[in-house]
């Protein structure tokens, strides 16, 4: 067993595995930045690729890639050595790395380490997508076998990771509209326009001026997205709704506007963040964290018809709505106390009548985005957001019971800025330059494996 139990001047302890030295720590909120996590080996158990650094120094050379075996910490492989940049990611079973100084991405396979290809960039890779967005990784997954990136030059890209050749390319930037939806990817130009494009079948399914008022609306089967616009029925201005199937064919337009008859405060896409759903019956419900006053709607769409949102009560008084998911048998959703102490609360809501049928409170704070994550089966939330500096309330996340609510268990994690899931494995890494290690939990069984 090459882990060795480690304990931080902190006081988070961790284990250093056969690496030996630590990773390249993510950008705040993107655990997937310099990770990827995968069963390499198909033992059941979680193993992870890694950017380590003897130095931990950003702008050294002493880069290299390595795949951890995480139930013993051994080294699979390495790669790279000297090369590899800052980023990596891990989509259908290749990892992709940036190199020699984001000039050029290597695709690698993920079970060996051999080089699958190599390309050459048009211009260095943008470390910082998605307009800076820290939940966005530099190389994002589309679905499938497709992966995105941003260049210096303003212009993103879609690859085949199988073979590393671009798919499609444009002037532009990424737009986080596109995440969570299989298949599709979504463009914003020069002019604030977004363009939603769909990789499988190589078409531009919907173009929508203002790209930074696009809310997606997430479901199985169905996507919708809110902007606001003119041409509603009677001339009005209202919050347009488009809705597609899952490939990409318009199944209907709607209009809404609040109680006032004013377009509807929807909010926009944040990256690796749901903030709206479409539920049975054209039912959806959404929430724009930044208003002050009615942070959560509720609507019934109608074709071609102009419709009222109601706004959804917060299940206490003075919350604004964070982020909403679904895991059966509830609609669950996290909110963030708007003055004094910050405090979040988690709830659970029927999901025909949205009424809560339970709520969790003692709950962390300090300006989380990504404050819920779901594995199918359970809920995560975080307890405290303290970092792993604080001695008297560390870090940790809460797994919770979707059908009542209940606590089933706790987590440490250095900081619930950088933390996933992937399948029902919880993962987290370094805060940056903080000098540790990922850790991994089975929330299945309830157990440490990292």
């Amino acid at each position: 067993m090459a882990r060795n139990f480690a304990q931080h001047h902190s006081g988070f302890s961790f284990n250093y595995t056969d690496l030996n030295q630590n990773i390249f720590p993510p950008r705040d909120g993107c655990v997937f930045d310099t990770t990827g996590w995968a069963d390499l080996d198909g033992d059941g158990v979680i193993d992870f690729v890694c950017i380590g650094t003897a130095s931990g120094n950003y702008e050294d050379t002493d880069h290299e890639v390595f795949a951890i075996h995480a139930p013993s910490g051994n080294i699979m492989w390495r790669a790279l050595a000297g090369q590899a940049s800052k980023k990596l990611g891990l989509f259908g079973g290749v990892v992709i790395v940036s190199t020699n100084s984001g000039s050029r991405l290597r695709g690698l396979d993920a079970r060996t380490g051999q080089e699958l290809w190599n390309r050459g960039l048009e211009d260095a890779i943008q470390e910082d997508p998605y307009d800076g967005d820290n939940r966005a990784p530099a190389i994002s997954p589309v679905g499938g076998f497709h992966a995105a990136y941003e260049c210096i030059d303003e212009t993103a890209h879609v690859l085949d990771v199988r073979n590393g050749q671009l798919v499609k390319s444009r002037p532009g930037k990424l737009h986080p509209a596109g995440w969570n939806l299989p298949g599709f990817v979504a463009f914003e130009d020069d002019d604030d326009n977004l363009e939603v494009f769909d990789v499988a079948r190589n078409r531009t399914i919907v173009t929508i001026p203002e790209a930074s008022q696009v809310r997606p609306l997430h479901t199985q089967g169905f996507f919708g997205l809110m902007h606001r616009s003119d041409g509603a029925p009677r001339g009005e201005y209202a919050t347009k709704v488009l809705v597609f199937d899952q490939n990409g064919q318009p199944a209907g337009t709607c209009w809404v506007q609040d109680e006032s008859g004013d377009a509807v405060d929807h909010g926009d896409a944040q990256y690796g963040v749901v903030g709206g759903m479409m539920l049975g019956g054209m039912k959806i419900v959404f929430g724009d964290p930044y208003s002050d006053e009615k942070s959560a709607y509720v609507a019934a769409l109608a074709p071609n018809q102009i419709v009222r949102a109601q706004p959804l009560p917060p299940p206490r008084p003075g919350y604004q709505l964070k982020a909403l998911t679904w895991c059966t048998p509830v609609v669950a959703s996290v909110w963030q106390k708007t003055k004094g102490t910050e405090r979040l609360i988690c709830a659970g809501h029927d999901p025909n009548t949205l009424a809560t049928t339970w709520l969790v409170e003692d709950l962390g704070g300090q300006s989380q985005e990504n404050v819920l994550h779901t594995t199918g089966y359970s809920l995560l939330v975080p307890k405290s957001t303290d970092n792993y500096y604080s001695q008297t309330n560390p870090a940790c996340m809460v797994q919770l019971d979707p059908q009542t609510g209940q606590r089933l268990a706790e987590y440490p994690v250095e900081t619930v800025d950088t933390v996933g899931v992937v399948g029902y494995f919880l993962v987290g890494t370094p805060d940056y330059f903080s000098g540790g290690v990922p850790v991994a939990y089975d929330t299945w069984r309830r157990v440490r494996v990292l």
